[in-house]
């Protein structure tokens, strides 16, 4: 939280203000950028370069119990939902 409220004190004092990042409104303003960036991703993620950090895999039935076990913050990593 003290790093969350230093981002925010230093754009108060200077000209710098922080902005919400859209993975959407890069898309399309960017189609390119973005068709680039995904497949790079892919890659990554097929090369094992990279992993998500998967929690759990649960049934689309638990999908319940998943988003209270996400909302009490017992979640650290993907949290799967298989159909």
């Amino acid at each position: 939280m003290a790093q969350f409220g230093a981002v925010f004190a230093v754009g108060a004092l200077s000209r710098w203000r922080p902005r919400q990042y859209s993975i959407q409104d890069l898309r399309n303003a960017h189609p390119e950028w973005y068709r680039e960036d995904l497949e790079t991703l892919f890659s990554l993620l097929r090369s094992r370069v990279i992993a998500p950090r998967v929690f759990r895999t649960v049934p689309l039935e638990s999908a319940r119990e998943a988003l209270q076990m996400v909302s009490d913050g017992r979640v650290e990593g993907k949290l799967i939902l298989t159909v």
